[in-house]
């Protein structure tokens, strides 16, 4: 027993030594600070500070009081930290990663809000910004202690924290599969409405998200795999992911997966591409509409067969034109594939894009503050569609001109960086490949989401995972030692 115990520490020790650079106790400290801000940071998400208030309440009230005040106070304390060790050491040299030119969209936002005569510069209002400017702490005071591979595990943390949350949603709605799929789709899962612990529900689109990053992941992680059984297991949970991507069919998730999974493949992939994308692909559809066919045959023989007679002997008093409506109605209840129904439609963006740049006034140099687009909005888009849709568009309006520039110059740096990856054969010959293959990846997810949603020009999931992912490429991508270009 004490021998194990001597391994384990032996083991604790060496990770600590030779992956983090740390062995005294202080360090471990402000590593465990970083630690804990960045798990708060995650589930702050979707919890309004007006939850404070409600402290005391019930034990649900008071766990959401705690989500959203823990990140707040935290982001408070590594506020001090930042400045304090940027004025009495000197370290303004450490701002030397794309992510930090973020402080300055950040101060462009309050500048707007402030300058916005309809709202006050309150928590409740800011909160984004702060929680924003938070995450970016977090990489600086990592550049302070230079400990930039601890990076990493805040990757297998944000990954960790998805799988479980994709977990419980399965088991929660594991009874019901069989009901979804006779609906052609899993859209349904999450309504506008429900409530869970205390808070608005994950979206639908949200959930089918979490599967495709999960995905895309995976599918980069099964191209390092050498032992075939498992990579058959990852190949089984590629393919599941993918069905539910599918099964979801939030067209953004969709136009998303598949373009970053075609990146992976065309990329970093050089054997057995065709073959990949067939299955991971190709194959998830074609056996998502087998199941949900046989799933409609089954539901129509249980629930409609049952009554077939006196359906028909009902008909039969209709006329033709109200026969023709019954039958085209009772097609309807069956099929509920959200593509039927609605087609390849853009949900209205156009329209949301053209009516809040004729609303924006021009003359605002650093727009209306954080979620500027639903100030604009408001008065024509009361619920769905009152937010723009666009990254570089939400960008202009909640932070005004500059705040365009500043994302169009992380586009461009990413750019770069993959241009000369390409072009000098070296994306698979970089020290620590998976972890920047991943992190290149989502970004390229995140990048096209950017065209459909505002995605993480604010702070939420896309922004989290983005930042960190940013933070690792640039930073790798910086250190000749790691990749010579």
């Amino acid at each position: 027993m004490f021998e194990i115990t001597n391994k384990i520490k032996v083991k604790i020790l060496n990770f600590l030594k030779n992956d983090l650079d740390i062995l005294d106790i202080t360090n471990i400290y402000k590593i465990l600070f970083l630690i804990i801000f960045w798990t708060s940071l995650w589930f702050c998400i979707s919890v309004q500070p007006e939850s404070i208030k409600y402290f005391g309440n019930n034990l649900i009230d008071t766990f959401n009081s705690f989500r959203i005040s823990l990140p707040l106070i935290l982001t408070f304390i590594s506020c001090v930290i930042v400045i304090f060790v940027i004025f009495k050491k000197n370290n303004i040299n450490k701002l030397n990663n794309i992510i930090f030119i973020l402080y300055i969209y950040f101060l462009f936002q309050s500048i707007g809000l402030l300058l916005n005569d309809e709202l006050k510069f309150t928590l409740g209002n800011s909160y984004l910004i702060v929680l924003g400017i938070g995450t970016l702490n977090i990489f600086l005071i990592i550049k302070f202690l230079k400990i930039d591979k601890i990076s990493k595990y805040l990757f297998i943390i944000s990954l960790i924290i998805l799988a479980s949350y994709l977990v419980v949603l399965i088991c929660i709605n594991f009874n019901k599969i069989d009901d979804f799929l006779v609906f052609s789709n899993f859209y349904s899962i999450s309504k506008p409405g429900d409530i869970f612990l205390g808070q608005a529900y994950p979206r639908s689109t949200g959930i089918s998200r979490v599967f495709g990053l999960i995905g895309i992941v995976l599918i980069v992680i099964n191209s390092e795999i050498k032992i075939k059984n498992l990579k058959y297991l990852f190949y089984l949970i590629i393919f599941f992911c993918s069905l539910a991507v599918w099964g979801f069919q939030s067209r953004g998730t969709i136009i998303c997966y598949f373009w970053s999974s075609l990146f992976v493949l065309f990329f970093f992939e050089n054997k057995k591409i065709l073959y990949k994308i067939l299955f991971y692909l190709l194959a998830p559809v074609i056996i998502f509409y087998m199941s949900t066919y046989l799933t409609q045959m089954a539901y129509k023989n249980n629930i409609i067969v049952e009554n077939f007679e006196l359906v028909e002997e009902e008909k039969k008093k209709l006329s033709k034109e109200d026969r023709e409506k019954l039958d085209l109605n009772t097609k309807n209840i069956i099929i509920l594939n959200r593509f039927e129904q609605h087609g390849l439609q853009t949900s209205g963006r156009f329209k949301i894009w053209e009516y809040a740049l004729k609303k924006y006034d021009k003359f605002k140099i650093f727009g209306y503050g954080v979620q500027g687009d639903r100030f604009i909005l408001k008065d024509k888009y009361v619920d769905y569609g009152n937010n723009s849709s666009n990254l570089l568009l939400y960008a202009f309006i909640s932070g005004g001109y500059f705040s365009v520039i500043i994302f169009l110059i992380i586009y461009l740096k990413m750019l770069i960086i993959l241009i000369k990856l390409k072009l000098n054969k070296l994306q698979n010959k970089f020290k620590e490949p998976l972890i920047y293959k991943v992190s290149l990846s989502l970004i390229c997810f995140f990048f096209i989401r950017s065209i459909i949603e505002n995605s993480f020009s604010l702070f939420s999931i896309d922004y989290l995972i983005v930042i960190l992912c940013l933070f690792i490429v640039d930073d790798i991508y910086s250190k000749e030692k790691y990749l010579k270009i």
